[in-house]
């Protein structure tokens, strides 16, 4: 019987931590190209070719396959070289306004990967905590629901911030920002709300291994469970990490004293069935080419479709977001 996810998840190992593979089964040229299709739709291609370069030559895939997965890779690169440098030049043009700003998301945990430039990035997320200010840098920026803005900037989405956290928790319960425990906490949540929206993927997921384990011993783990604790998603918490110590290879010690594993499967239905963003076969993508009322139809139906997983592991996280979402729109 195929274990194909066995054998991609053993490969995405490989690549994270820089271990040799250890493969439940040896593809044959079909399974290969099966591979780079999960690959795609998870958007993590650069994991992927670093856990094939840790197998023995007689186990790597054909060399055509080799070929084309290492071009998807050469062009994320690209991609993010391009991207870099638009980031470069907004941080300029932030601080000859006197705003301070803090770079979010992608590009930042990009860093964390044993190769930086193959994390797949979609756009630039930055916080600025004077965010009317911020706005009138850009004039042509579309609000979102949630209070962000999205913005053009030489053909890269930006997606301006007023708030480092987009959960809804009072100000005085969360952690400073900046710190690792800020960082580790809306890393977390931001998974969350993909979640328990329109989908997520594993390079999320293993976004927030690496955060793990990069910053263990740099802030004190009680700090990081009290956060979650104030933040109501101790249960989401201890799902998300029997994701990533039971199918990503994190270290469990890393989750915290308090962590109990619990059965992942959950989480992982939702990202087999959507990938990256819920972006697989192009889902997402017909939705954003439709019109602003077919799209918002969807994203609607996709939290309504969760509620039954949101309401278990985020209930108040779930019913603050819907009611966020709902008064954006209207």
């Amino acid at each position: 019987m195929k274990d194909t996810w066995g054998t991609y998840l053993a490969l995405l190992r490989a690549g994270l931590w820089g271990k040799d593979a250890l493969l439940p089964e040896i593809p044959d040229a079909a399974g290969w190209e099966e591979l780079l299709v999960l690959a795609g739709e998870q958007a993590v291609q650069g994991l992927l070719l670093g856990g094939v370069a840790r197998l023995e030559e007689a186990l790597l895939p054909p060399a055509p396959l080799r070929m084309k997965l290492m071009t998807q890779v050469d062009e994320i690169a690209r991609t993010n070289t391009r991207m870099a440098g638009v980031e470069a030049r907004l941080l300029d043009r932030f601080a000859a306004a006197n705003l301070e700003v803090l770079v979010m998301k992608g590009s930042r945990l990009a860093r964390l990967y044993p190769h930086p430039e193959w994390r797949s990035c979609g756009d630039i997320d930055l916080y600025v905590k004077d965010f009317s200010k911020a706005l009138s840098l850009f004039p042509n920026a579309r609000l979102n629901p949630d209070g962000s803005a999205l913005a053009a900037v030489e053909g890269v989405t930006v997606d301006l911030h007023g708030r480092y956290f987009d959960i809804h928790v009072q100000e005085d319960r969360l952690p400073v920002v900046p710190s690792p425990v800020a960082e580790l906490l809306m890393t977390g949540s931001h998974i969350l709300k993909h979640a328990i929206g329109p989908g997520v993927g594993l390079k999320q997921l293993c976004d927030m291994a690496l955060l793990l384990d990069r910053y263990w011993g740099l802030y004190e783990a009680r700090e990081l469970e009290e956060a979650v604790l104030r933040a109501g998603l101790s249960r989401w918490w201890a799902l998300l990490c029997s994701v990533l110590t039971e199918k990503l290879g994190l270290d469990p010690v890393k989750c915290g004293p308090s962590f109990r594993p619990v059965n992942p499967e959950p989480l992982m239905r939702i990202v087999r069935q959507g990938g990256n963003f819920g972006q697989k076969r192009g889902r997402r993508e017909l939705a954003l080419q439709r019109g602003g009322w077919v799209r918002k139809t969807s994203t609607a139906l996709s939290f309504v479709a969760r509620l039954p997983f949101s309401l278990r592991y985020a209930p108040k996280e779930t019913s603050s977001t819907i009611a966020e979402l709902v008064k954006g729109n209207l």
